[in-house]
């Protein structure tokens, strides 16, 4: 019983995130239309507080434009393997069908310290390569910039 009375207070219910549970981070799942799939969501927040007005607000931006923000990364994207020393044919080959998404990560407002700005990442793993992981960044609800494939730990 105590455990679960544990669980439960680690479990909050916020808008457009659904149900996350505390784990040093706020852990939840949405569903990516653009890439029709399930994906883990990690909120940088503290306990006490709960995920901040600021990080819905940029969570809900991001969710209200993702297709458009996964057409704007494709050529940045590309341009990232084709940089690469990756082994593929350039001519027919398309970033989406090689990359997973892997996580959602919402930053806090530390992040960018002289804004306070909230950014987004989209982070993927590679199947052609297992160390590459790149991501997409988003800010206030737009495409920012791709990441060269860093991992992300949580």
């Amino acid at each position: 019983y105590k455990m679960f009375q544990f669980e439960q207070q680690n479990i909050k219910e916020f808008p457009v995130l659904g149900k996350m549970q505390y784990r040093g981070y706020w852990a939840g799942q949405i569903y990516l239309e653009a890439f029709d799939c399930d994906i883990d969501v990690a909120v940088s927040a503290k306990k006490e507080e709960g995920v901040q007005p600021e990080q819905i607000q940029a969570m809900a931006e991001f969710l209200a434009h993702v297709a458009q923000i996964k057409h704007l990364a494709t050529q940045p994207m590309f341009d990232l393997y084709a940089t690469g020393a990756f082994e593929i044919d350039l001519e027919n080959f398309d970033v989406w069908q090689d990359l997973t998404v892997m996580q959602v990560d919402v930053s806090d407002d530390t992040y960018h310290v002289k804004t306070g700005k909230i950014s987004i990442f989209l982070i993927f793993s590679s199947q052609l390569e297992e160390d590459f992981c790149p991501a997409i960044e988003v800010r206030e609800g737009k495409f920012f910039q791709v990441l060269s494939g860093t991992y992300f730990f949580h």
